[in-house]
Parts: C-alpha cells; sequence; structure tokens
C-alpha cells in the first residue's frame, strides 16, 4: 500500500511539475510585474528611493522598463510584445470591459461548443500577436497608441 501511495504522490508531484514547472510560474512572474505596472499608474509600482514621501519614478522611465526591458528580455521567451500591454490591454480591454468593441471578448460565443472555442483562439491569437489591436486603432483613427504598437 505504502508503494502504491507514494508512486501516485510522485507521480502527480511529476505531472504538475511538467505541466506547471519553471517556464510557467517564471511567465506568472513576468505577466504579473506588467499587469501590475500597467495598473499603478498614478502611485508608481516603481517608487523614488529618494523621496521623503512615495512618488513615483517618472513614467517614461517606467514605461521603458516594462514595455521595453522586460518584454524584450523576459518577454522573447514568453511571446510579450514590446509596449503591447500598456497599449490594447489598458486602452482596449478596459475601454469596452469585454465587451463587442474589446477585440478580446469571449461574450459571443457559446462556450460549450468546441467550434466557438476555436474562434475564440483565434481572435485571441490575434490580439496576443499584435494584429487585432493594430487593425482597430487604425480604424478608429487613435495613431498615437498605434505608432506606440509598431
Amino acid at each position: 500500500m505504502h508503494l502504491v501511495l507514494v508512486s501516485s504522490w510522485t507521480m502527480g508531484s511529476l505531472y504538475h511539475l511538467l505541466r506547471v514547472g519553471p517556464r510557467h510560474q517564471l511567465f506568472a512572474h513576468h505577466a504579473t510585474l506588467l499587469h501590475k505596472e500597467g495598473h499603478a499608474s498614478l502611485t508608481g509600482l516603481y517608487c523614488n528611493p529618494f523621496g521623503k514621501e512615495r512618488r513615483p519614478v517618472w513614467k517614461p522611465i517606467r514605461r521603458f522598463f516594462t514595455d521595453h526591458v522586460n518584454t524584450a528580455t523576459a518577454g522573447l521567451l514568453y511571446g510579450s510584445i514590446p509596449n503591447h500591454y500598456a497599449t490594447a490591454h489598458a486602452k482596449i480591454h478596459h475601454r469596452w470591459h469585454n465587451d463587442t468593441g474589446n477585440v478580446t471578448t469571449n461574450m459571443d460565443f457559446d462556450r460549450s461548443l468546441f467550434s466557438q472555442f476555436l474562434l475564440y483562439l483565434l481572435r485571441f491569437t490575434a490580439y496576443w500577436t499584435g494584429i487585432s489591436p493594430v487593425v482597430l486603432f487604425y480604424s478608429l483613427g487613435e495613431y498615437k497608441l498605434l505608432k506606440r504598437l509598431l
């Protein structure tokens, strides 16, 4: 009985290590860093350590760190596109809150059908590759955001 329990526990651990493993754990840190910085635009995730009160570091420096250095290093391993999060996520997802104007929405799909899931995968792939945000910003005439993505 002991051998069966150890074997099951060992195989279960090995399965989850291979499934979630270091690659996805590091991706979680990468994505969390981008997400926290994107939402900390007022208070700042990176604060000036030399001041007496908590003041954010100058915004272009923060944007350079997360949108260029982080995505240009760790992003090469995980498929992140520089400036994608700051523009596409913040200006599309938070503007339309998963409504039909949001190019990542899944509200118009029946999630119980496999064919609908495949269509959603195509939509989300177009979003994460930067294709659908570029098309959306161009069609809305938001050329400043379009330029940040290109």
